[in-house]
């Protein structure tokens, strides 16, 4: 505002200088020997349209001027406001993967080799494991009297529940828990004295005395 302000303060200053000399010319020349007095008719049909053509040009100039010093494009000119956060590029969402449903995997397992099968020893039956020299059988007195049998002298049948060794002849106690931990190497229970009832899981067979 203050720069147009000042285009037009010198647009003014030159007209004035313009007017001035051209009422100058304008007297200097209507002023002779033969004609000393600027008439009336000389003012209108020569100093005001003289005068009015120089007012003309000078506003064109200037209007011109100021034309040539304004922008073409105003917004092109003007600074982005540094308040304002500066446009963030979209992050690319990542496509959703759809969920393949897993059926759950049902093994068949054969149970008859887990349970525990009910063994009736009569007095003076034999019990031995008869499986792989890998497999263990386990036994669990529950009525009666039975002993241990083992060809060897520092092993013998593992009573897991008391976390001790009973070598031969060394009586089961009734409820805990047995373990003969091989097979067909000689070990197993006796009943010496009375009918016995026991739990066996594993290969077994029954001796009669």
């Amino acid at each position: 505002m203050k720069k147009y302000s000042s285009k037009i303060r010198t647009g003014v200053v030159v007209l004035i200088f313009a007017i001035a000399i051209t009422l100058t010319t304008a007297t200097v020349g209507a002023s002779s020997d033969s004609d000393p007095l600027v008439t009336l008719s000389y003012i209108n049909e020569t100093v005001i349209p003289k005068i009015t053509e120089e007012v003309k040009n000078a506003v064109l100039a200037i209007l011109d001027e100021q034309k040539e010093e304004t922008p073409t494009d105003p917004e092109a000119s003007e600074t982005p406001d540094a308040t304002e956060p500066p446009e963030i590029a979209d992050t690319p969402v990542e496509p959703e993967v759809p969920e393949v449903p897993v059926e759950p995997i049902v093994a068949e397992v054969d149970l008859s080799s887990v349970k525990y099968a009910v063994v009736h020893l009569e007095k003076g039956q034999k019990l031995f494991a008869t499986g792989s020299n890998t497999e263990s059988t386990e036994i669990i007195l529950r009525a009666g009297e039975v002993i241990s049998i083992s060809p060897f002298g520092d092993q013998g049948i593992a009573d897991l529940t008391a976390s001790k060794e009973l070598y031969n002849n060394d009586p089961l106690v009734k409820n805990n828990y047995c373990l003969i931990p091989r097979g067909s190497d000689g070990r197993g229970i006796y009943a010496a004295n009375s009918d016995a009832y026991i739990l066996v899981r594993g290969e077994y067979e029954i001796v009669q005395e």
